[in-house]
């Protein structure tokens, strides 16, 4: 599992049951949808119904198994292959943890295998007899026949006559052991090891990877019950028996750590990936409990998680309420900010930070830029008219309407030989002082006349001419 997160803005939701987009976890929590046509083939194997009698028409049944096709690349699927085998045939029949069972066990994983996948396995046994001739350096034609035949291996594994223990190598008996036990189990495990390498792509941290996905990536799907989710967890958990162990470059099947696939984990552990898969509101009102959730009985933690449920539903139901009565009203906008069906949709955070109040940070980064942009696009708009906001002194003198004052500047005007002629002739300003009739409106005349006298005179120099009529 690796959290990579794909860099696009119009990512799509996240995957039902990951708390993220992007994950690629080994197990997914809800194993995706495979339409009929996509299944794989299936298989049948015949066991006993009664492992204590003999194999009758009466006492014999067929097990359906999905058919392995190939170990490359398909440790999601295979798991759940190789965990049914475990419990309907291998404890069914009670070979489970015999030693000496061990062909028999591997003749069972060989029977649901088809095409590439049973290539691949018989590869493997081939190999696995091959480390062991080669490590107790039997005779050549003894080598020869396990190449030809399983069944003389397994006769010469099984028989614990391998030779005088001091002519076998020290590096052997640390490898595979020095008992008939550890040897066949030793034989097992190289065969387990070479399927893992084929079924994991990264099989060297697979199981690292699994458990931090599972205590840290999950969160319960919207539409699952409470006692579901308490189950698959449960659930995940047991797959990391058959995953492949963590391992170092170079290092053989001998040297990995199979500790941590037979690891028991604690209820503790199992409860708190559980509290962590939970939403936001659900986790706080179970860390509020009196009791802490990890030390009290299966029981009581089961009747924690019901409660909470039922509680969740209740709130949920007066959310949708409360968003239909908005919507009624035409207040979409708040009917979006109360819609519980974001969690469903997987928006996870959004779903949170409607809950306790917050508003998302992309959304607060969306406002705050929205902010900047207006106040930029004011002082743009500012700083241009500014710049191209025009005033005539010629028509603002003759008082000419605001409209052509400002649709022009002086030297642009075209009225400036109308104004000249009526500055060059006193009869204007007599006929209007008559028209008026009044003395006011003549000095009125007087001081316009002066202005627009000034105002030419300036408008007609030149930049060095006005720079020399100033005085030092």
């Amino acid at each position: 599992m690796s959290s990579q997160k794909t860099k696009s803005s119009g990512r799509a939701p996240a995957p039902k049951g990951d708390r993220e987009p992007g994950l690629t976890p080994p197990i997914p929590f809800v194993p995706p949808k495979v339409d009929d046509e996509d299944k794989p083939p299936t298989v049948e194997i015949t066991i006993l119904k009664d492992p204590s009698k003999k194999a009758t028409k009466d006492n014999t049944e067929k097990k359906e198994f999905p058919a392995i096709e190939t170990f490359t690349g398909s440790g999601a699927t295979t798991v759940l292959v190789l965990k049914r085998m475990q419990t309907e045939v291998f404890e069914h029949l009670g070979i489970a943890n015999d030693f000496a069972k061990v062909e028999e066990r591997l003749d069972y994983l060989l029977q649901i295998t088809t095409g590439r996948a049973r290539d691949q396995l018989v590869s493997i046994f081939k190999q696995g007899r091959q480390q062991f001739a080669d490590a107790f350096a039997v005779h050549a034609s003894t080598k020869r026949a396990f190449e030809r035949d399983k069944k003389v291996f397994f006769e010469w594994l099984l028989n614990g006559d391998k030779g005088k223990r001091d002519e076998i190598p020290e590096d052997t008996l640390v490898q595979i052991g020095d008992t008939v036990r550890e040897q066949c189990q030793s034989y097992e495990t190289y065969v387990w090891f070479e399927m893992g390498k084929l079924m994991w792509t990264r099989h060297r941290t697979v199981l690292d990877e699994h458990i931090r996905y599972l205590e840290n990536k999950i969160i319960k799907p919207y539409d699952m019950a409470i006692r579901d989710f308490y189950d698959r967890v449960i659930e995940m958990y047991s797959y990391t028996y058959y995953i492949q162990p963590p391992s170092m470059n170079n290092q053989a099947w001998y040297e990995a750590k199979w500790s941590a696939c037979s690891t028991i984990f604690s209820d503790r552990r199992m409860r708190t990936a559980i509290r962590n898969g939970l939403p936001r509101s659900m986790q706080d009102k179970l860390d509020q409990k009196d009791e802490d959730y990890r030390m009290v009985s299966t029981e009581t933690f089961l009747d924690y998680l019901y409660r909470l449920e039922t509680e969740d539903k209740q709130e949920r139901a007066e959310k949708q309420r409360l968003k239909e009565s908005l919507e009624k009203k035409g207040n979409h906008k708040a009917a979006e900010a109360v819609d519980p069906g974001l969690e469903k949709k997987g928006n996870h955070k959004a779903a949170e930070a409607v809950e306790s109040g917050r508003i998302p940070k992309k959304d607060k980064k969306r406002k705050s830029d929205a902010s900047s942009a207006s106040s930029n696009n004011q002082q743009r708009k500012h700083s241009k008219k500014a710049k191209t906001e025009k005033y005539c002194t010629l028509c603002a003198a003759n008082g000419a309407e605001e409209r052509f004052i400002h649709s022009h500047n002086a030297e642009d005007c075209g009225f400036k030989e109308r104004y000249a002629a009526k500055l060059s002739s006193g009869k204007h300003a007599k006929k209007d002082s008559k028209a008026r009739g009044s003395s006011r409106s003549v000095n009125m005349l007087k001081k316009e006349k002066k202005k627009l006298k000034k105002v030419m005179r300036d408008d007609s120099l030149t930049a060095e001419q006005k720079q020399r009529r100033i005085k030092p």
